[in-house]
């Protein structure tokens, strides 16, 4: 990655934890967790995250994949992923959180969404999102107010893990 090495992970018996003891070594922070990954930031980067995880079969790595082939400015910009045999990391934007107020102003709490909407709309790209997760992968959907943030430099909403 171009920000940080995590010098073990080439071993195979590097495990997700292994991998967390290093970044908070090394000065990382970690800003929040789920069930599946966390988040570190560090002073030197303070536009980008490492996601690390520790579930390969967790569908934002699918979902990421999909990213990294949009220009939508609904999907968050993805830097760099690596896979381990044994967990994840991946570097991408740093945003900033979705105030519940706006989440239920833009109707986000509303699924399906609605089909008459402009096409760089985040409506729709939410549908073209969800038709994606349904054809290509097994995941289930996962789209709540924590699953949403803002592009701090834009003030645009970005769904950034719909799918678990």
């Amino acid at each position: 990655m171009s920000r940080t090495t995590i010098t073990t992970a080439s071993d195979p018996n590097t495990k997700y934890h292994d991998v967390c003891s290093q970044l908070e070594f090394s000065g990382w922070a970690k800003i929040s967790c789920g069930e599946y990954a966390s988040i570190w930031a560090h002073p030197d980067c303070p536009d980008s995250v490492l996601k690390v995880g520790h579930d390969l079969s967790d569908g934002w790595l699918d979902y990421a994949k999909s990213c990294t082939k949009t220009r939508s400015p609904h999907a968050p910009r993805i830097h760099a992923i690596e896979l381990y045999e044994n967990f994840f990391y991946a570097e991408i934007e740093r945003l900033a959180p979705l105030s519940p107020d706006r989440y239920y102003e833009e109707s986000l709490s509303r699924h399906p969404y609605p089909e008459d909407v402009p096409t760089h709309s985040l409506a729709c790209f939410l549908r073209r999102t969800e038709r994606v997760r349904r054809k290509f992968t097994d995941h289930l959907a996962d789209y709540h107010e924590n699953n949403f943030m803002v592009r701090p430099s834009t003030n645009e909403i970005v769904c950034t893990d719909p799918w678990c």
